[in-house]
């Protein structure tokens, strides 16, 4: 009698009635030898009592080197790919906790990468598996989930020959995240996802910071607590890194903020003969430290033109100016369950640089009510300066989907671009000329931005008072502030315009 192992990742109805119950049926009928087990619960030895696995929605960590001993004992294994691994019941804590874990990234590279190390992948759609199977998946289609078409199923499986290869789909990547840095973690999930989506092969590597990056660089505490959770649940050990490149053999090694990964592995990693590259997003501020690390890959891009020379002349010969832009989606989409009425008039997202605490400032003693969202803002409020500013209200940081919400929901959204001398590490070095992330952003989400005029390149993505509205002095936003506010059909059109845009 075959045995079968049953895994899955969360209880829900839809899971029931499509697994479960037909495979207590089996058991009943003693056609299979029938073992259920929670993604969490199962350990290797239990392979010893398999024929064959049926992952059920999974995406936790340890499957995958559950699916590896699999594959070199000879064990089978399906990949259910039939319904959403998130549970049903809203409102509960284990509803709560899913949302977090399928929101991330990781879990859609390791579900594709369960996909690419199973014999065969089961789906719903034809149109689906008929996809899946072009791209060099062995799936099949379970339509009713009934306890015949699954022992047909799994029986007809047993019985053939192995896929040689794992499916790969266009350029294998091994792409190493800026664990919890703000807003860089966010951005290279969007970045990741992107990826995939192009038929990428993505190994998402999550690095797990160092005490010294830890305490000095990563913001964790800006993240939701069950982010960091399902985060914290696929963080390894900087040391694995070269291993993992030499077992993968990846086309490209890419990161984002390369900083963050301690030099003797950069050291590693460079003396193997595969292209690396890293997108360091905080130019001009951090050339200096930037650049030092830029030496260690074989290509870098920058966010922002000023600093490119720098580069090429003391740190990387290969590198370039690549902008940011935005995710439509998915992070910056509007969602279904989002309230489009608008909750404020005028706001501001980002950290209080001098520059924007004196636009904020001048806005407020003309009256005119503004909300400041980020870190650190609070701090200002109960200083000295800000408690003279009873207009000013605050909210805390907020995720990019979140910011994306709060865009769609904002009349005027300002966008002061930070200045070269703010908390930068090479004051007075260059002078910044590209757009920041939050103008793709604001106008990815469909919002109105009022922004300044400080960056030229502006104009080489957004046409100014059609897609984008700019301003030359706090005085200026002001009057423009109040001319938008009471033209509602044309600061609407210049968004709309702004979103096809970006």
């Amino acid at each position: 009698m075959l045995r079968v192992h049953v895994i899955y990742q969360w209880r829900t109805p839809v899971l029931t009635r499509r697994i479960l119950e037909p495979f207590e049926q089996l058991k009943r009928e003693r056609r299979f030898e029938v073992s259920f087990f929670s993604a969490n619960q199962y350990v290797p030895k239990e392979l010893a009592k398999a024929d064959a696995l049926l992952l059920a929605g999974v995406s936790e960590r340890p499957v995958l080197d559950i699916v590896e001993e699999a594959r070199q004992r000879g064990i089978r294994v399906i990949y259910d790919d039939g319904f959403s691994s998130i549970p049903d019941a809203t409102g509960s804590k284990d509803y709560s906790e899913a949302r977090e874990s399928a929101g991330d990234v990781r879990t859609l590279a390791m579900q594709a990468e369960l996909r690419r190390r199973a014999d065969l992948i089961t789906v719903l759609d034809s149109t689906a598996c008929e996809g899946l199977k072009r791209l060099g998946f062995g799936a099949s289609v379970i339509a009713g989930a009934d306890a015949n078409t699954w022992h047909d199923t799994v029986s007809e499986l047993i019985g053939a020959p192995r896929r040689q290869q794992e499916a790969v789909c266009g350029k294998k990547i091994f792409f190493l995240a800026p664990t919890f840095m703000w807003p860089h973690h966010y951005i290279s999930d969007m970045l990741v996802r992107s990826l995939i989506d192009l038929g990428h092969t993505v190994h998402l590597f999550t690095l797990k910071p160092s005490r010294f990056h830890d305490e000095a660089i990563c913001m964790t505490r800006e993240f939701n607590s069950g982010f960091i959770t399902s985060v914290a649940a696929h963080c390894e050990e900087g040391w694995k890194i070269p291993l993992l490149i030499d077992r993968e053999g990846p086309d490209l090694v890419l990161t984002v903020q390369g900083y963050v990964i301690p030099r003797q592995i950069l050291e590693e990693i460079h003396r193997r003969s595969i292209p690396t590259a890293a997108w360091f997003m905080d130019e001009p501020y951090d050339a200096t430290r930037s650049c030092s690390f830029g030496r260690y890959y074989s290509h870098v891009f920058l966010q922002d033109k000023s600093s490119v020379d720098y580069h090429r002349r003391h740190g990387n010969p290969n590198t370039f100016y690549l902008p940011h832009g935005c995710d439509p989606t998915v992070v910056h989409a509007v969602q279904p369950q989002e309230s489009r009425e608008y909750l404020r008039d005028v706001a501001l997202v980002g950290n209080p640089f001098p520059h924007r605490e004196q636009l904020i400032g001048t806005l407020l003693q003309r009256g005119i009510s503004v909300e400041a969202a980020g870190n650190g803002w609070l701090d200002y409020l109960t200083s000295p300066t800000g408690s003279r500013l009873p207009l000013l209200q605050t909210c805390p940081t907020l995720s990019l989907a979140d910011a994306a919400s709060y865009y769609r929901q904002t009349r005027i959204n300002l966008n002061q671009h930070r200045h070269e001398d703010d908390f930068s590490t090479n004051p007075g070095m260059f002078r910044a000329g590209s757009p920041n992330c939050s103008a793709f952003y604001i106008a990815g989400s469909g919002g109105f931005q009022l922004a300044d005029s400080g960056r030229p390149e502006l104009s080489e993505f957004f046409v100014a008072d059609e897609e984008i509205v700019l301003f030359d002095s706090p005085s200026d936003c002001a009057d423009k502030i109040r001319y938008y506010l009471d033209h509602n059909e044309e600061r609407q059109l210049i968004a709309d315009r702004g979103r096809e845009r970006a």
